[in-house]
């Protein structure tokens, strides 16, 4: 009986240590500099299909922007609008693999990533949180075209929320720089 007490409390610890690690950093500085060199390096001529979703999410579209979760997906989205479009499949892997990825997926998960920590140092934390607690009576206070942008960004900004720590201290030094690469 004890022995299989033990194997639980070691499943157990195992299952938490692996669940909370994976929580506790998504990318490096090193990525977050391959992935201001990749932005650099794309040209959107090549890939005018891919932009729509870029374009859309820089006008405010954050729903389109999000995978269900919340969670942004900018990156992700073009590339999979990309894969039907051949060369604009191609230009995200040459510009992926020049830059230090493994694959375009790699990539466009890592600029998600890196998305979301800039995110944080544009939207002041309170301002996030004040979204994030709005109750429904609160909610019926704004006009009823505003409603669905709304919802949508307490939804982006419940997963912003919980960036780990690690990303946003390795994000930090490159913030200006990444700022100007979204230009």
């Amino acid at each position: 009986m004890l022995k299989k007490f033990q194997t639980t409390i070691l499943t157990f610890l195992l299952v938490f240590v692996s669940a909370t690690t994976a929580y506790a950093g998504n990318f490096s500085g090193n990525d977050v500099k391959n992935v201001i060199n990749a932005m650099s390096s794309i040209d959107d001529k090549k890939i005018p299909q891919a932009m729509v979703t870029l374009n859309s999410f820089a006008d405010g579209d954050f729903e389109s922007a999000m995978d269900t979760s919340g969670d942004l997906a900018v990156f992700r989205n073009m590339l999979s609008i990309a894969r039907s479009a051949p060369g604009e499949y191609s230009h995200f892997k040459t510009v992926s693999s020049n830059n230090g990825f493994s694959s375009v997926d790699q990539w466009a998960l890592k600029s998600d990533r890196v998305l979301m920590a800039y995110m944080l140092t544009e939207i002041p934390r309170s301002d996030l949180e004040m979204i994030v607690a709005l109750t429904p009576d609160q909610m019926n206070l704004f006009p009823e075209s505003d409603r669905a942008g709304i919802l949508s960004l307490r939804k982006m900004g419940r997963q912003l929320l919980v960036v780990p720590q690690d990303d946003i201290a390795a994000f930090a030094p490159y913030a200006t720089e990444y700022g100007n690469a979204l230009k």
